[in-house]
This record gives structure tokens, sequence and C-alpha cells, in this order.
């Protein structure tokens, strides 16, 4: 059974849990908001290089884009050997409207 260790942040607000099983990091998670998708992508890339088997991507709404972004250029510039393993569309229910989610998840080939 997995359970979360830590949340640290990296860029600043940017919310990352890792789960980890037998000390080793499993999956981590990270959340999509307003800033610049470099900055995701630079934290996709830290998590995979701290030995992350697997990093999940989650937005919502408008920040949809940003984290397509944040994982094209995460592969493409700054990795090797990571793939899209999943990819998740569904509609979440806040305060009364319908809001757009998306989760992608990158792992190692």
């Amino acid at each position: 059974m997995a359970i979360i260790s830590f949340i640290y942040s990296i860029p600043k607000n940017t919310k990352f849990y890792i789960l980890k099983k037998d000390g080793k990091a499993m999956q981590s998670i990270i959340y999509i908001g307003n800033k610049a998708p470099i900055k995701y992508a630079t934290a996709v890339a830290t998590e995979f290089n701290k030995g992350a088997d697997e990093v999940l991507i989650k937005a919502r709404g408008r920040a949809i884009s940003t984290a397509v972004d944040a994982c094209q250029i995460s592969m493409n510039k700054f990795l090797e050997g990571i793939e899209i393993k999943d990819i998740k569309i569904f509609t979440e229910e806040i305060e009364n409207r319908n809001v757009s989610a998306i989760e992608i998840l990158l792992g190692r080939i």
C-alpha cells in the first residue's frame, strides 16, 4: 500500500505528492496552475531525475493547455525514454459548475 510521504514545492506554490513503497518513489503528482509551462516541465524533469517511475500531471479548466504544453516540453526537450502512458479526460462538479479536467500519466519506457 502506498502512502504519501512528504510534500514540497518547486516552483513556488506548486504541490508535489510523492507516493513511496518500500522507500522507492513510485509516482509523483504535479498540479498545474497559472505559471508558465516551462516551470512545470522543469518540475517533471526533476521528479524523473530523482527516481520517480511515473509522474501524474493534473489540471482543470484553463490550465489544461498548460498541462499538455508542460508534458510535451518535458518529453521533447528535457527527458529521453519517457512516454505518455495514460490520459484521462473528465468533468468535475465544483460549486454547482461543471469544470473539465485532465490527468496525464508520464512514465519510463
